[in-house]
């Protein structure tokens, strides 16, 4: 595992264990809040509770390492494709499952006659057996909103299903942007050698391992369209720049890594061409029937059109002079200028670079 892969888990599964430590206090309010002390005639309670409190946490970290861990796995198989219906079913039976027993190897590993000198039997009674009976319950109902959140952070985009639920963008709203159309380089040709159904399968692996470096390098899908994904990224700073021009020669790199694999499967090797350009775009949600954030302007119509250069200018990756312009010197890339282009639907010339990584 690379030292980004490696941080990139860790910062997964420390998120999970504070998700579960919340998750915890909450339930530990609502049940017991302005509840009376079922021990207060006990001398050491505050001592006892002390130490329950001490297990209660050790159970939800563990529980956040044990959701990390499984995410880490789940999440780097194919059993992601798998129906909606089934993945809930089986992550939520998986978990519940081993948290079980888990919190039954935790709650019995404690001597509770070590911590306070008062009767265990009581403590069961007490404490424990109505912590089971409730907390089985919203553990339970926990997994299944973890859950059904991810699914639908999947399915709109991290961030966008918030917005449209507090109506952000029922507006319209300008947002500067940057970006990236995405395209695989001779799709027609590698369609008609392997077959459409083949070619499907092609560019759903391809996607598939897309995901990895999306996350990595917090870029925002905008649309898939047939062979073609399109990435955005807002312009508060200037490191969406430079995390576009990471994703894209990362996820190279990533294709090359797995090149026996696809020669195996589809008898070629996938790559990608790319164009990126920032701008001014006007933002809003669309549809009744099925909505989504749709972005418009001529930026988008010239990310697109500089991307339809990478063939003619011999170019896998091209950016346009303005993008250029507003990246801070870098010794990471380099920029090669290539030629001033009139891109259809423009008035004027453009003129375009090439990134290279040095």
């Amino acid at each position: 595992m690379t030292n980004t892969k490696l941080k990139e888990a860790l910062s997964t599964i420390g998120k999970y264990i504070l998700v579960w430590m919340e998750a915890f206090m909450l339930y530990d309010f609502l049940r017991n809040h302005g509840a009376p002390s079922a021990i207060n005639d006990i001398e050491e309670s505050s001592l006892f509770f002390r130490k329950l409190l001490l297990i209660k946490i050790m159970v939800s970290v563990f529980a956040g390492l044990l959701y990390g861990i499984s995410e880490l796995v789940f999440n780097s198989t194919h059993m992601t494709r798998w129906p909606y219906w089934k993945i809930i079913i089986f992550k939520t039976g998986f978990y519940f499952t081993s948290f079980v027993v888990l919190m039954f190897l935790i709650t019995n590993s404690v001597d509770l006659i070590t911590i306070v000198d008062i009767n265990t039997p009581a403590i069961m009674d007490l404490v424990i057996r109505p912590f089971y009976r409730t907390f089985f319950v919203y553990f339970f109902l926990v997994v299944v909103l973890l859950n059904i959140i991810k699914i639908v952070n999947q399915k709109f985009g991290p961030g966008v299903f918030y917005n449209m639920l507090i109506g952000k963008y029922h507006q319209p709203k300008v947002e500067r942007r940057m970006f990236m159309f995405l395209d695989l380089k001779a799709s027609t040709t590698i369609a008609e050698k392997i077959g459409h159904l083949k070619y499907s399968a092609l560019i759903q692996d391809c996607f598939f391992d897309l995901n990895e470096v999306i996350v990595r390098h917090d870029a925002e899908v905008y649309q898939f369209v047939g062979d073609e994904v399109v990435l955005s990224w807002p312009l508060k700073t200037n490191d969406p720049i430079q995390k576009s021009f990471d994703l894209y020669f990362d996820y190279a790199q990533l294709l090359v890594s797995k090149k026996e694999q696809y020669l195996r499967n589809y008898q070629v090797q996938p790559e990608f061409k790319a164009g990126v350009h920032l701008g001014e775009a006007t933002v809003t949600e669309v549809g009744i029937i099925k909505k989504e954030i749709a972005y418009h302007g001529d930026v988008l119509n010239t990310a697109a059109r500089i991307q339809g250069c990478c063939n003619t200018l011999n170019a896998p990756l091209l950016a346009s002079q303005t993008l250029v312009q507003a990246v801070q010197p870098s010794k990471k890339f380099s920029f090669n200028p290539k030629s001033d282009v009139a891109l259809k639907g423009k008035l004027g010339t453009t003129f375009l670079y090439e990134i290279v990584k040095n």
